[in-house]
């Protein structure tokens, strides 16, 4: 049994909030190689409507805001999220992952709903037009304000998981890496400086069967700049897979000594044009073989999709109702 450095325990929070354990880093655990969350794993659920186009560009420079897409403000006429917190419950989640958070919106009313089901939020700080750009790479005042923005809103809340800085931005070992890293480092600094609660700061990487290059160096050295927990994109399991051919194996091995908590930020079936579906069987590799080096994971997605992908656990159209298929089979390995 491997052994991480540091781990994710659930401290009780006196909050006004809705009872609900927060989640923030504890020094060390000699005993623990995988997150802490519940007396249990993550299982999770990407809630997030795909954005129209995810390369919208640069918003306006005078303001923090994202694009159309926050899917947890309470005011908001296109947000489902209290209505489908009993389908959230139904799946067994106790963790959705949301992508483009508006700071300017009130999420007080749904992230209470969530935290009366002890469901927790995993929250990306970027938004489309708003992160550091892998083909050239800058860590701006923009971004800061943009990030910062999003914690200021989003921390007052005890269910609030951790916060994301990056999403598989690129695979290079250096100048990517660093920037990365600043980022880390710029907003761990700023929840001290805010007096906010030690609110764990990871990155979600792309998985290439190994901990070289991005993964590694991020969780090295200084841990006051390092990644909390590091999640990982591994949507490669389609159908026709299995534990070798989805990578699975190899990431399983890749991360069984790595340093921090890592879990799966999203995994699933991506399968444009290719004709193949999800069938879940990773789900019982996730909570079986491969706890070993994860904590469980996000699967994407909630929402149903009209394209070639083929994924989403509900069917939408002025109220989300669970896809009786794709639902019962995920629901029944949870």
């Amino acid at each position: 049994m491997s052994v991480l450095k540091w781990s994710l325990l659930l401290v009780m929070s006196l909050s006004s909030q809705a009872q609900i354990e927060s989640i923030t880093i504890k020094g060390s655990n000699s005993s623990m190689h995988r997150m802490a969350f519940n007396c249990s794993f993550i299982q999770g659920i990407i809630y997030q409507q795909p954005l129209i186009n995810e390369d919208l560009g640069s918003p306006s420079e005078n303001t923090a805001s994202a694009p159309a897409g926050d899917p947890l403000p309470t005011l908001s006429e296109s947000s489902t999220c209290a209505q489908d917190v009993a389908n959230l419950s139904d799946l067994n989640t106790n963790l959705i992952r949301s992508y483009a958070i508006d700071p300017a919106q009130d999420h007080s009313e749904c992230m209470a709903s969530l935290a009366e089901a002890d469901i927790y939020v995993l929250i990306d700080l970027t938004a489309p037009g708003y992160t550091i750009d892998g083909r050239n790479p800058q860590w701006t005042e923009r971004l800061y304000n943009r990030y910062t923005a999003v914690i200021d809103a989003m921390q007052q809340f005890n269910n609030t998981f951790g916060f994301l800085v990056g999403d598989d931005i690129g695979d290079s070992p250096t100048e990517i890496s660093a920037f990365i890293r600043a980022a880390v480092r710029d907003m761990k600094n700023y929840i001290i400086y805010k007096g906010y609660r030690n609110i764990p700061i990871g990155y979600a990487a792309s998985d290439n069967g190994s901990t070289d290059g991005i993964a590694q160096y991020l969780a090295c050295g200084d841990q006051h700049t390092a990644v909390d927990f590091l999640g990982i994109n591994n949507r490669g399991w389609c159908e026709s897979d299995n534990y070798d051919t989805s990578g699975y194996r190899a990431m399983t091995s890749a991360y069984f000594n790595y340093p921090v908590p890592t879990f799966l930020a999203e995994y699933g079936c991506l399968s444009f044009g290719s004709g193949a579906t999800e069938d879940f069987d990773e789900i019982a590799y996730i909570y079986g073989n491969m706890t070993t080096a994860m904590s469980g994971g996000l699967f994407y997605g909630f929402f149903s999709v009209n394209t070639s992908a083929r994924y989403g656990l509900v069917t939408t159209g002025g109220q989300e109702n669970l896809d009786a298929d794709n639902s019962s089979w995920f629901s029944s390995y949870l």
